[in-house]
């Protein structure tokens, strides 16, 4: 019995394993993707709680390394002036990136209802 041979493939089966952790870990950081549907759902919800979204009709995620961008279509209240849409898109937009500190750009889209 020889140890030597034996501690060498553990060793590169312990090299293999961390390299591919870390490439999948760069490959994930390097293509956008979507958040995953639960986060995407609690972000709607948020939206559709904040006063004057009378719906939300789209959501648009995409994560980049640690970073996460929203697109996003709200719908309000068709007769209301064009400064008080405003004025809840820009509500939309702080509550998202209050309530999930890894957005760092979110676009907000008024549709009227």
């Amino acid at each position: 019995a020889h140890p030597d041979p034996i501690a060498s493939i553990v060793i590169c089966l312990f090299i293999f394993k961390v390299a591919y952790g870390i490439f999948h870990e760069s490959i994930d950081r390097l293509v956008d993707r979507a958040c995953d549907p639960d986060t995407v759902a609690a972000m709607r919800e948020t939206m559709q709680r904040t006063p004057g979204v009378v719906r939300v009709d789209d959501i648009k995620t995409r994560l980049f390394g640690s970073r996460t961008y929203v697109d996003a279509e709200i719908a309000v209240d068709g007769a209301l002036p064009l400064r008080d849409a405003h004025v809840i898109a820009e509500a939309v937009h702080h509550e998202l990136e209050r309530d999930y500190p890894d957005v760092k750009h979110c676009t907000v889209h008024v549709n009227p209802a």
